[in-house]
């Protein structure tokens, strides 16, 4: 055998040796079979999942590429029994329960393997998206304490962590929603080792991205109930940091691994403006409004009404009117400002009535009637018939929702129907809600639905709408619902 096949057999043969040393050095170092210490370690961490009362907060992260970016979780284990709640559920009340299993798999394993709606929310197939959104249901454990524990998923290889709550689950979820909304601003600003540094934060897309002078540092992240806390380490300044605090006080980002690395948020008025509105509609009785959110008091507010004053206490802007007697509606001014930057609010102060009246909705003219008991009919907008209005003291507008209108040739049942041009529904619940602005001096009413953008003109024949009744299409409405007050 020359030198070549000599050294050649040398390293076919050293991971065998290397792999009989390491099971001879296992043997010598553990007392028991590997079997007794997996199951050793898999009862350890479910007295710890089972042992806090409050459960534990998972910041979950689908899909490999955490394109989504990550959402909270609290799980609360009972037995074999997994309590969940989500900021991904309608609210922070609704729980879902399922099974839960502690295995051993590739390792130590934690699955989440009877359907759960909330833990298997991301990793559903449907018809456009076969694999769902990435997400996992079974997780391989990489370290657990009582302090914090460590899952890596199986499918997206993401690492995520769970740690265990000082409140109950729902305590923590309805402050995780008070939070998202205190978080008002979008952009911070901070001086990191002597550089100008900007985030932006994606709130829908849960990603934030970190300009600086040489690069941008994008990252997703995850809600705290006091700050967010991104997917992974990221390098700012030469420091590495993962989680931020809130400080409600003054606006500010603060890095937990470095305080040094932080970002103030830069206010802007349509802060404000974007909760208040930047039309308002109220009655002429005399009435104090509300409004609660974080940072309202780093703004200054100045009316040029002498009826419509401004306050702020903390948290709390209060807008006051006194009653109006004048018989005719009133419009008043604040002035919203912080750092030269300026934003008005137009308040307008009226009665019910003064909803009725004339007013154009593309070629057509629409007669508004007040009907006294918090209704109106409105005549010209239907073809066959007139469409009945409610009002809404909220918005203090109308809201008109599907609704049988009237006869077509005696023979046909004509509802107007929310349509997207492919799709329609007779559901009443698909209301469209009026939202009153001011524009060149005009009142104008928007009718605004979530999911369809104008009504069309169905034929039934039954007085019940339904699949089975519909005959065709009757009219087209000329676009968005907006009527212009003449």
């Amino acid at each position: 055998m020359n030198k070549k096949n000599i050294f050649a057999f040398l390293l076919m043969a050293l991971p065998a040796l290397l792999l009989t040393s390491c099971l001879k050095d296992q043997e010598d170092t553990f007392s028991e079979p590997a079997s007794i210490r997996m199951s050793n370690y898999l009862k350890n961490t479910e007295n710890l999942l089972t042992g806090n009362s409050n459960g534990w907060v998972l910041n979950y992260f689908p899909d490999r590429n955490q394109s989504y970016g990550g959402y909270s979780y609290t799980l609360k284990f009972t037995g074999d029994d997994v309590e969940v709640r989500t900021e991904v559920a309608e609210s922070p009340e609704q729980t879902f329960v399922s099974k839960y299993r502690l295995v051993a798999d590739d390792g130590p394993v934690l699955t989440f393997d009877t359907y759960n709606d909330a833990l298997h929310f991301f990793s559903t197939p449907s018809s456009g998206a076969y694999e769902a959104m990435d997400g996992d249901f079974e997780f391989i454990i990489l370290s657990a304490t009582d302090e914090e524990i460590v899952l890596k998923g199986k499918r997206s290889g993401n690492i995520m962590y769970m740690t265990p709550l000082t409140m109950s689950s729902e305590e923590y979820q309805t402050k995780l929603a008070s939070f998202k909304t205190d978080l008002v601003f979008d952009t911070a600003a901070g001086v990191i080792e002597g550089q100008n540094d900007t985030l932006h934060i994606y709130s829908s897309l849960r990603w934030i991205d970190i300009q600086t002078p040489d690069s941008t540092i994008e990252a997703p992240f995850c809600y705290d109930i006091d700050g967010i806390s991104l997917y992974e380490d990221v390098n700012i300044g030469g420091q590495l940091v993962r989680q931020f605090k809130y400080d409600e006080n003054d606006g500010s980002l603060i890095a937990v691994e470095n305080p040094s690395v932080s970002f103030q948020g830069l206010l802007i008025p349509s802060i404000v403006t974007s909760i208040v509105g930047k039309d308002l509609f109220v009655s002429n009785e005399a009435k104090a409004y509300t409004y609660v959110f974080n940072l309202a008091n780093q703004f200054s507010y100045t009316s040029d009404a002498s009826w419509l004053t401004a306050s702020v206490d903390g948290r709390t802007l209060t807008l006051n009117v006194t009653a109006n007697t004048t018989g005719a509606p009133r419009v008043g001014h604040i002035m919203v400002e912080t750092d030269g930057k300026q934003e008005s609010i137009t308040v307008t102060q009226m009665d019910i009535t003064d909803l009725a009246g004339t007013y154009t909705y593309g070629s057509k003219t629409v007669e508004v009637v007040y009907n006294g008991d918090q209704t109106f009919t409105l005549t010209g907008l239907a073809s066959v018939g007139p469409v009945k209005a409610t009002f809404n003291p909220q918005t203090y507008s109308m809201d008109i929702a599907p609704q049988y209108v009237g006869m077509y040739a005696s023979t046909y049942y004509i509802w107007i129907c929310p349509c997207d041009g492919s799709t329609f529904t007779w559901s009443t619940g698909e209301i469209f809600a009026g939202n009153n602005s001011i524009v060149d001096g005009k009142l104008v009413i928007s009718f605004v639905n979530a999911s369809y953008p104008t009504f069309w003109e169905m034929a039934f024949n039954s007085s019940t709408a339904s699949g089975d009744s519909y005959v065709a299409t009757l009219r087209q409405w000329e676009g968005n619902l907006v009527l212009t007050k003449k």
